[in-house]
């Protein structure tokens, strides 16, 4: 019974808490230049990113799709999370799309490697954007996903 009064109140704490205080000031950090910058979808790392904790945060207005990179050649993988849905991935946002970049322990252990790699799928950005050490492909129509 002990074990679950703690439950109870620790779920009632975090109910009664502001979501952006319950996620690392990163994904905060990171939700901010997003929402700044008019970036409402694109595709970014799982954990580097904190992909799903900034849709969260943003009450699902600014959207990151969690995705993956080809360790040989640092192309972008549009799926293959077991965190993910594969109608994420459907083409269905057409307007001005992002893929944010960083050296990540996980997926992208050569940065040049996955800033080069993405390039040849889905092609050269419209517009680059930085933020810390994230490099941000700007696509203004969208990325076409196979």
């Amino acid at each position: 019974m002990f074990f679950i009064s703690i439950l109870f109140l620790s779920q009632l704490y975090s109910h009664t808490q502001e979501p952006k205080k319950l996620l690392p000031r990163s994904a905060n950090q990171l939700y901010t230049f997003v929402k700044e910058n008019n970036l409402t979808y694109g595709y970014s790392l799982y954990w580097g990113a904190q992909a799903l904790a900034v849709s969260w945060i943003s009450g699902w207005h600014n959207i990151i799709r969690p995705v993956m990179f080809d360790k040989k050649n640092g192309s972008i993988i549009f799926s293959g999370r077991s965190q993910t849905f594969t109608y994420w991935y459907n083409n269905v946002h057409k307007g001005r799309t992002f893929i944010a970049i960083m050296k990540d322990v996980e997926e992208c252990h050569d940065l040049d490697r996955c800033l080069i790699g993405v390039k040849h799928r889905p092609g050269e950005p419209d517009e680059i954007l930085t933020h810390k050490d994230m490099t941000f492909y700007i696509y203004k129509n969208g990325i076409f996903i196979k």
